[in-house]
């Protein structure tokens, strides 16, 4: 596995594999250049994917359009500026992967992108496609999470998948990995390809946000994401069963619902727990905001976009140490770190009060500030995509030289 530097990531024409087509963004001059084009394909819209593709919503942010492929199911996920292709996906299996290759390759011959983004592991299957079509257009993959993660209860299928996407990645011109932890399991299981590290970023709040939804004579924790097996409800359930016996300060706010129904657990009949569904993206900090922590018990993460998200409202994560979670939170300073079991997460419940967690709101707003807001990912893409570019690589690269709009 190639890897160019994640710390700098100082992209060059030769550091990437060049592609043989002229890029429609040349001209003769100014008036010859269009916009850049990005075409993302993408397998789900949800949760913490469908907030990453938001940030591309910021053309003049990114110097690029971009234009999604996507379930028609999640496409009120999706930043209205952005133009969307839909398909049907009813479920996982053939039918639905078919529909979003077919969908994927329509867009591309009416597009005509000047790159190609794939999100996600069933996204591979129109990578396969579209070499196979020979389709010039360098080509991007992240996973936005390795599935072989997944499986760590199975060690037959992590094998299987680890053969599956480890090899088919290669077919990018480059990865992206959203988190080191991401990197470096890419490295330690020998995944092909030439791959890099682009940390997830978050937009700005959307303001003004409400900070007075919840009672604040109680201990306010959110949980926003996914209700499946990977996001650790049902562990988290279990410690608030034990915790509840013993104080009653604390409410748990969850923010979501199922998309896998692995979950197995029964939120209706919990103390003290309140079930919101999902909310509209631009309601979502008004949660974080009025919180006093979030918590975040996943068994796997490949990186766990909620905590920027409730970091940039200086609200500080209870998190895991699952994936790429422990590398996002420092002890004591904008959270806590618990193992992924009932008897940790328990402790850590126990442990907390309304003081300190308040007393972390000035160091989540230097981090969101420092690491993950998005004009340090906008940075990164504009490199990248100078690197995928040769032909425009002095004209991307001059945008780095310019004040990114906040």
């Amino acid at each position: 596995m190639e890897q160019i530097d994640p710390d700098t990531l100082n992209l060059t024409a030769r550091a990437l594999p060049r592609t043989e087509r002229p890029s429609s963004l040349s001209g003769s001059g100014k008036q010859g250049r269009r916009e850049m084009v990005i075409l993302h394909v993408c397998e789900t819209a949800k949760g913490g994917v469908g907030s990453y593709l938001n940030i591309f919503a910021d053309q003049d942010r990114l110097g690029a359009r971009s234009i999604l492929v996507l379930p028609e199911q999640h496409a009120d996920q999706i930043d209205p500026r952005l133009k969307t292709y839909v398909f049907n996906r009813s479920g996982r299996g053939p039918v639905p992967v078919m529909r979003l290759v077919q969908t994927a390759l329509k867009a591309a011959r009416a597009e005509k992108p000047d790159v190609i983004f794939f999100h996600s592991t069933f996204a591979l299957s129109a990578l396969i496609m579209f070499r196979m079509a020979g389709i010039k257009a360098p080509k991007i993959y992240c996973s936005h999470g390795w599935a072989v993660s997944r499986y760590d209860h199975s060690p037959r299928k992590a094998a299987l998948v680890r053969a599956v996407e480890g090899r088919l990645c290669g077919l990018a011109d480059v990865t992206v990995n959203i988190s080191q932890a991401d990197l470096n399991l890419a490295q330690e299981l020998g995944y092909r390809g030439t791959h890099c590290l682009i940390e997830n970023a978050v937009a700005p709040p959307k303001l003004p946000a409400a900070v007075d939804l919840f009672d604040p004579s109680h201990i306010n924790l959110l949980f926003v994401g996914r209700l499946d097996r990977q996001k650790g409800v049902d562990i988290l359930l279990q410690a608030w069963a034990q915790v509840a016996r013993m104080r009653d300060d604390l409410r748990l706010h969850i923010v979501g619902s199922g998309v896998n129904n692995d979950g197995g657990y029964n939120i209706e009949q919990a103390e003290n727990v309140f079930l919101h569904g999902w909310v509209d993206r631009d309601m979502i900090d008004a949660y974080y905001r009025s919180a006093d922590a979030l918590i975040v018990p996943s068994r796997w993460e490949g990186f766990g976009l909620v905590v920027p998200e409730a970091f940039r409202n200086g609200t500080p994560a209870l998190v895991s140490r699952a994936g790429a979670l422990p590398d996002l939170v420092t002890e004591g300073r904008t959270g806590h770190i618990f193992e992924a079991d009932v008897e940790a997460i328990a402790n850590c419940l126990m442990g907390i009060n309304k003081s300190s967690l308040a007393a972390m709101e000035s160091a989540c707003l230097d981090s969101y500030e420092t690491r993950f807001h998005q004009n340090r990912f906008a940075q990164d893409f504009t490199q990248l995509f100078a690197a995928l570019l040769p032909a425009q690589s002095a004209h991307l690269k001059a945008r780095l030289g310019k004040p990114v709009p906040r």
